[in-house]
């Protein structure tokens, strides 16, 4: 899905790439991981092969060789340019550290250049980067990866505004507001967002619009703003159908559905998630399908069905352990146990049902752990990414006294997460 401009010295343009990620509720395994992604998910603590870790070694070298010949030949945007896609390249790989300084050194290159539209899409690189470490909880100083993501995008809306590049400004400001509520400001966000979507609307670029228009309806929800939500929301899906873009219209329904699960329209929640897992089924997306599922299975629970929601709940862990995300399988298996409670009440004195459902019970509570302790140890990320300790992980995600608390919690209310756990916005991408 391509952006109405392009950041020139950057190949490919700006692009709009879609992020998601909500995890509502009291009960978050992930606490900040907002919305639901289309991504093709990669297991959670996948070991470092040597053939992977080959490639990349190999890509860098290549890269790096490339930019010392246009140093050498006194070229320096394409020096820059080919750093930049160093660090693209780092950066989809998980390696946050060398393409955070694949893109600071480009963004220097570029600067000295005077190239002012390829600086920018530099800094958009480097703030995602820097926004994404933060947000996956890799680096331990989360905060002030995010102050610094946030510092990169403002550069960049100084000089898209200087040199009045209104493209680029709509995109710094996209992605800035995605940033902003990662980091929890989510006022500045909703200001960020509501700047973003009067360029897109104003440069009659419908794609762009129903994009923020997701953005600002997380961030409006996250301040109890539901009804601004939802209308956000349902404007985004219809403008994401007719654009024929289906996946990001699941995005939207999703992320409609998750609002109207707040104020309580549960009914009208649970057509929002059916019809975002219709799309899941019909683009093969099988990971968005079993989150999907999961979020169904939490409408159902509020809508006392709870047989259907153990039957969603269910297929919903199959998927997401079929993709190796353990995270959203404990998510799943949370959930799960939440619905096989009630079901075993309405089972009443049918043993062989209540025999069945307590067993699936005891099996959850103990899947869960499990799955808990997997993310633990592991960071979620692509191939190649290094693990980092127990101890450091548990402190973004205080996984240690919620796995104390798990069976209570089961008993409890219900984890209400979305798609696999990233951004919780659609971001802009500079090529």
């Amino acid at each position: 899905m391509t952006g109405r401009g392009s950041v020139h010295g950057c190949p490919g343009g700006l692009d709009r790439c879609v992020q998601v990620s909500q995890r509502p509720g009291p009960l978050e395994l992930e606490p900040q991981n907002e919305a639901q992604v289309r991504q093709v998910p990669t297991p959670v603590g996948v070991p470092r092969r040597d053939g992977v870790h080959s490639e990349l070694s190999k890509a860098s070298e290549a890269f790096q060789h490339a930019a010392t010949v246009y140093r050498e030949i006194g070229d320096r945007p394409g020096e820059g340019n080919v750093l930049n896609l160093l660090g693209r390249v780092m950066k989809d790989a998980g390696r946050f550290d060398e393409a955070t300084n694949a893109f600071q050194q480009a963004r220097a290159v570029l600067r000295e250049a005077d190239d002012r539209p390829a600086e920018i899409g530099a800094l958009i690189n480097l703030g995602s980067a820097l926004g994404d470490e933060a947000h996956l909880g890799v680096a331990s100083d989360r905060q002030q990866r995010f102050a610094a993501a946030i510092s990169a995008y403002q550069e960049a809306l100084a000089i898209s505004r200087q040199t009045g590049d209104r493209a680029a400004e709509d995109a710094v400001l996209t992605n800035l507001g995605v940033v902003l509520s990662q980091a929890g400001r989510l006022e500045e966000s909703i200001s960020a967002s509501q700047q973003a979507l009067a360029l897109s609307r104003a440069a009659n670029d419908p794609g762009g619009e129903a994009k923020v228009l997701v953005n600002l309806g997380i961030a409006l929800r996250h301040v109890g703003r539901i009804e601004s939500a939802i209308s956000a929301s349902q404007d985004a899906a219809v403008i994401f159908r007719q654009l024929g873009e289906r996946s990001s219209e699941g995005n939207a329904l999703n992320s409609l559905g998750l609002a109207l699960r707040d104020a309580g329209r549960f009914e009208e929640a649970l057509s929002a998630h059916q019809a975002d897992l219709a799309i899941c089924r019909e683009t093969g997306d099988r990971h968005g399908a079993g989150l999907a599922l999961n979020n169904t299975g939490v409408a159902l629970q509020k809508l006392g069905r709870f047989e259907e929601a153990v039957s969603a709940g269910q297929v919903s862990v199959d998927l997401c352990r079929e993709a190796g995300d353990r995270s959203d399988e404990a998510s799943a298996l949370g959930n799960l146990g939440i619905a096989l409670r009630p079901a075993i009440n309405a089972a009443g004195h049918h043993k062989p049902a209540r025999r069945a459902y307590s067993t699936a019970h005891a099996a959850t509570v103990v899947a869960l752990a499990s799955a808990c302790r997997a993310v633990v140890i592991s960071v979620r990320a692509g191939p190649g990414k290094v693990s980092h300790s127990p101890a450091q992980i548990a402190g973004r995600f205080r996984w240690r006294s919620r796995l104390r608390r798990t069976s209570r919690a089961l008993m409890r209310s219900p984890l209400q997460v979305g798609r696999s756990g990233r951004s919780g916005a659609m971001r802009i991408r500079a090529r």
